[in-house]
């Protein structure tokens, strides 16, 4: 298991009978990157600027099969035609699909970011979930972490043809001003459906502003599935949140 140092991975989440369904059911829903907030996310960003290179590789490539002689290439050969470019826009069409119709599963490697509570968790009136990582459940064999830059992932097809497993990157790259999330991922092959999660909860977060009586509904739902609750509360001294136990 790659970074084994992580042994819990967080969910935000409003109370709504989806949360209560998925707790309850045990599984989680995949969404689309179409459905995602930020509009770069998955966006598959496929360098037109690099089509000769494309096109040079797959002629090398060819002759390599053939049997022929890739140290001196005509240079009709290596020319851009508008056959090229249309097939290259045909590949870029087909991976921006592939990847809108993805399904990701996405959590947090922590659990008192104020401004995760306020976007995902119905302004801290909703709930954290902690699930346990370990090497056998979907965790610790498929959660990946998202790398954070400054710059679009760009592919070209070569890029596809030749590295096994190349445009995984794609998906686990996003905007560095998305880095506080510290965001870990989940891929299924299609998304906007629910799957089950083995992962065992280790504990429900109540939010800050959750109120008693939505408290007592998440005891109820989960009673007897030895969880541990837990609430975040306000720093005294600052800007902070902080994730206490409570008290039986």
């Amino acid at each position: 298991m790659k970074h084994p140092e992580i042994t819990s991975l967080f969910k935000y989440r409003r109370l709504d009978t989806y949360s209560i369904q998925s707790l309850v059911n045990e599984v989680a829903w995949f969404s689309t990157p179409s459905s995602f907030n930020d509009p770069f996310d998955c966006g598959v960003h496929i360098d037109d600027r690099k089509i000769e290179e494309a096109i040079e590789h797959a002629v090398v490539e060819t002759r390599k099969r053939t049997g022929r002689d890739i140290n001196n290439i005509p240079i009709e050969e290596l020319k851009v035609t508008q056959s090229d470019i249309s097939a290259f826009e045909q590949f870029r069409s087909s991976l921006y699909n592939l990847f809108q119709t993805a399904g990701i599963f996405s959590l947090s490697e922590i659990s008192d970011d104020i401004l995760m509570w306020g976007h995902y968790a119905d302004s801290h009136r909703g709930f954290c979930v902690e699930y346990e990582r370990m090497p056998e459940n979907i965790l610790g064999r498929q959660a990946e972490p998202v790398e954070y830059q400054t710059q679009l992932p760009s592919l070209t097809p070569q890029n596809v043809i030749s590295e096994s497993g190349s445009i995984d990157w794609l998906w686990l790259t996003k905007s560095n001003h998305w880095n506080y999330e510290k965001e870990w991922r989940v891929l299924s092959p299609e998304g906007g459906k629910l799957y089950n999660i083995d992962s065992r909860i280790k504990s429900i977060i109540f939010g800050l502003n959750m109120n008693q009586d939505n408290r007592e509904i998440l005891f109820k739902v989960i009673s007897g599935k030895n969880i541990i609750f837990k609430e975040a509360i306000r720093d005294k001294y600052e800007f902070k949140i902080n994730v206490i136990e409570l008290k039986a």
